[in-house]
């Protein structure tokens, strides 16, 4: 582990004996790039436990009051939820699974492209993902995650395409169906085209579709402030972005630091389409991050909630006083859904020895330097 993860987050962790501190928790989009973010969440939980656990007491925890995640992040969202065991849990998933253990092919990807488009509605079959999801989250462990409301809330966000508006799944309706929010977690992870929507009825109404949370937002921000400002209001003092991707425009490693192949010469169509999906996540999230920063700032100078609101969309009833990031340094790879445990290993590793960075606010005075 990096000497900045560890000093970053021993600055964090000083002060939950000395003040309150509510942490907040974004998880972008990302697809396999996700296994950046296990790789990162993980190491802070690690390091938490070793500065504050003694080895003959149980494992404590950092004080993670909401969870708010997209795509990738929605299904990480629900391990952190967990705890430490559901961290370690998906910190080791991401480097188990393969492209077949996902998505599976269909019998239309035969018919010739002007039939496909007009029958088939994605690429890919994603099956084996609601297997696995179905075996990793029955409603057991759905239930744990609901009785952690409201000290831990947790919300993934997905978008109904018959709307166009973003669907929130928060923890505290799992209670009343439990496979309604595990149906959306799975709409948030899969990607428009490659996939096949998931169709979730809303009340009363008619089920409709619902896909990628990352269409909406790719960085979670409002729904990780709208959970927070429910009944019995938390008052978040850190935010901790885990993003699969760096800062817009990033680089593409070198050769010695590569994980996936290089890009090809004289690209097809598929991928044209990895990377492009790869570059607007990119740019997005950087764009919501210096966004959501710039309303931050303006709601701790006293500009008030509806202002602020009107001027970033950003609607903050109680702003935190730290805005940190963890993210890689360069580009992961160009294609986000290439689900490959080699790659996805070194992609985790690389998460564990990412430094924070701090955009707003400050570590505390004793371990600046």
């Amino acid at each position: 582990m990096s000497r900045g993860l560890i000093g970053c987050f021993l600055s964090l962790a000083i002060p939950a004996f000395s003040q309150q501190v509510s942490i907040g928790v974004v998880l972008t989009g990302g697809g396999a790039f996700g296994a950046f973010e296990a790789g990162a969440i993980h190491a802070f939980f690690e390091k938490w436990a070793a500065d504050h656990c003694p080895a003959v007491k149980p494992i404590c925890e950092p004080p993670i009051q909401a969870i708010a995640g997209t795509s990738t992040g929605a299904l990480i969202g629900p391990f952190v939820a967990l705890g430490s065991g559901g961290v370690k849990e998906v910190f080791e998933l991401y480097q188990q699974v393969e492209q077949d253990d996902l998505l599976s092919t269909k019998l239309a990807d035969l018919l010739p492209f002007n039939l496909f488009a007009r029958w088939s509605s994605s690429v890919f079959s994603v099956r084996p993902l609601q297997k696995m999801l179905a075996r990793r989250l029955p409603d057991s462990r759905l239930l744990e995650i609901a009785q952690g409301w409201p000290s831990r809330r947790l919300v993934v966000v997905a978008t109904d395409f018959e709307n166009g508006l973003p669907a929130l799944f928060s923890s505290d309706e799992i209670t009343n169906n439990p496979s309604r929010f595990r149906d959306g977690v799975l709409a948030s992870t899969i990607s428009p085209l490659a996939t096949p929507p998931v169709y979730i009825k809303s009340g009363p109404s008619k089920a409709t579709p619902h896909l990628d949370g990352g269409v909406h937002a790719i960085a979670p921000f409002q729904a990780l402030f709208d959970i927070a400002s429910r009944s019995d209001a938390l008052a978040l003092t850190h935010i901790i972005v885990f993003s699969s991707y760096p800062q817009f425009p990033g680089a593409d490693p070198d050769e010695v630091q590569r994980i996936q192949k290089p890009y090809p010469v004289r690209p097809k169509f598929g991928a044209i389409g990895a990377r492009m999906d790869a570059l607007i996540s990119e740019s997005s999230v950087s764009k919501e991050v210096a966004l959501v920063w710039a309303a931050i700032e303006l709601r701790n100078k006293g500009v008030s909630t509806e202002i602020v609101y009107q001027q970033t969309g950003f609607k903050i009833p109680i702003p935190p006083s730290s805005l940190i990031i963890i993210a890689p340094q360069q580009r992961l790879g160009w294609d986000n859904l290439r689900f490959n445990k080699i790659e996805m290993r070194k992609m985790a590793r690389l998460g564990q020895q990412a430094s924070p960075r701090v955009l707003f606010g400050d570590l505390p005075t004793a371990m600046r330097k």
